[in-house]
């Protein structure tokens, strides 16, 4: 995929999923990552490391959403609230920000500074946006909460997207 398909494919999936979750829609979000997640995998020379980059992505967002969620510094929209793991429509966030890891990192190949600035910024946004939107509640101040989703996505995209580029040892390539 392009550059602007990648972006424009994430903010498809981000949004259909937080939509999703401020409407009473859970598998909105969750459904549309599917489909992009099937269509990529039709497009991809060597799928089986792609796919481990995504559930890679996913698996480690869930866990991180999950902690700041038990940590009590956001709670997903009432409906979606689980006893243990973060709501489905946040780890679709997660696995469709692994569809677009292989972009991304032929993009800001070793520019680890350049992926913490898009990890950053996408979090300083996508929160409160997500918030204002009514898919989260911050429970904490926003001078903490906004901060910490800064912080957060600032070392959690540099670090997936290394591991997105070094899978088997190798760049990865669509």
């Amino acid at each position: 995929m392009h550059l602007a398909t990648t972006i424009l494919a994430f903010l498809l999936g981000w949004q259909a999923s937080v939509y999703g979750a401020a409407q009473d829609l859970p598998f909105l979000g969750p459904g549309v990552v599917a489909v992009l997640l099937i269509v990529n995998t039709f497009t991809w020379t060597n799928p089986l490391p792609q796919l481990r980059v995504v559930c890679t992505f996913g698996v480690v967002g869930t866990l991180v959403e999950s902690v700041m969620i038990r940590a009590g510094i956001y709670v997903p929209a009432e409906s979606f609230r689980s006893q243990l793991l973060c709501p489905l429509w946040i780890t679709a966030i997660w696995v469709q920000a692994g569809l677009s890891a292989s972009m991304l990192a032929r993009w800001t190949p070793n520019r680890l500074l350049v992926a913490a600035l898009l990890g950053a910024g996408g979090a300083a946004i996508g929160y409160p946006l997500a918030a204002w939107l009514g898919a989260i509640r911050p429970l904490v101040s926003p001078l903490v909460a906004i901060p910490l989703w800064t912080l957060s996505g600032a070392a959690l995209v540099p670090i997936l997207l290394r591991i997105s580029t070094k899978q088997n040892g190798q760049v990865m390539k669509p």
